[in-house]
């Protein structure tokens, strides 16, 4: 008899995690970032980040006081009311025991009835049969189907996506579908458009499952400015010294209790083809890819694909849309 409770994920949570992810078993179908092996170094970086990122809710699950996995929703969306599901069991003993199911419950009930989200969405290794069975179980249809989309222990794998409909969508109030503005906290991030010799623009792809490339960056920390902060986000994530030009364009979006507000710049340096990049631990690739590259590459992170920012990045003229 299992007596199953939920706490948010914390860092006394940690070595539960660093445990099960280098676990060869547990992380079988897991992204090969973890199956190369984690440390306790790593995950504090991680959870700094993770802390700080309100588009995600990890939740320890707990028989009693035991730890014996996790759950919880990603890439939160709360303008279009979605997001994607995470389950590790990791504690190997409690496998095939209805702890999946069980857990499922739970995320449903809170993504669908406390965060008021349309459509949980996922995605599974097609081989990873008992998952595909359980998300099934659960009125999850697929979407999907990738070929070799993901490279596992075995060569490259095929994924599934799978997505589900809150049931309960036709008898939502009106004001389950307006975001209270009210509570959210304004964040601003910066990131820099790159350029090489060649005029290739430089992407990064953070360390984690399904992650995408995007610009350097990150997020201003207190008493810097915002050419301060990209500096040094650019120096930690790439081991470059690059001046910083003028914002180039401007994005906002809305997460859980925290509101976005994102500055694009362009940097007064070309990267010479011979110099180095130095990836953090956080990264784990990094490409140069021309404008029709970069708008034709499905793991580029899609805002970079919108119409105003591929257009400034595409055009003739200088880059300089904005001064401060």
């Amino acid at each position: 008899m299992t007596n199953l409770n939920y706490q948010k994920l914390t860092r006394e949570h940690l070595p539960h995690r660093i445990k099960w992810l280098n676990d060869a078993e547990v992380n079988r179908y897991l992204g090969h970032q973890v199956r190369n092996g984690t440390d306790e170094e790593f995950h504090n970086k991680w959870f700094d980040e993770y802390d700080k990122d309100e588009s995600r809710e990890i939740f320890l699950i707990l028989d009693d006081d035991k730890a014996i996995g996790q759950i919880g929703l990603l890439d939160i969306n709360l303008y279009d009311k979605n997001a994607c599901l995470y389950i590790l069991i990791g504690e190997k003993d409690y496998w095939h025991k209805g702890i999946g199911s069980e857990a499922m419950d739970f995320i449903l009930d809170h993504g669908f009835n406390k965060l008021h989200l349309r459509k949980i969405w996922l995605e599974v290794h097609a081989k990873n049969e008992n998952a595909i069975k359980l998300y099934e179980k659960f009125g999850f249809v697929q979407e999907g189907y990738f070929k070799d989309n993901v490279l596992y222990n075995d060569g490259f794998g095929d994924e599934i996506r799978m997505a589900k409909l809150n049931p309960n969508q036709n008898e939502m109030k009106p004001e389950a579908n307006r975001i209270n503005m009210s509570y959210l906290q304004t964040q601003v991030t910066t990131q820099a458009v790159i350029l090489n010799e060649k005029g290739r623009i430089l992407l990064l792809k953070r360390n984690k499952p399904g992650g995408l490339f995007t610009l350097p960056g990150g997020t201003v920390e207190k008493e810097e400015s915002v050419k301060q902060a990209l500096q040094r986000e650019i120096a930690e994530e790439t081991g470059l010294e690059i001046e910083i030009g003028n914002p180039l364009w401007i994005w906002q979006s809305d997460h859980i209790g925290k509101s976005l507000l994102g500055i694009v710049f362009t940097t007064n340096d070309k990267v010479d083809l011979n110099g180095k990049i130095v990836l953090s631990k956080e990264h784990d690739e990094y490409i140069w890819l021309n404008i029709d590259e970069l708008l034709s590459d499905g793991k580029v992170d899609p805002y970079i694909k919108k119409d105003e920012l591929t257009k400034l990045l595409s055009s003739k003229q200088p880059i300089n849309k904005y001064e401060i």
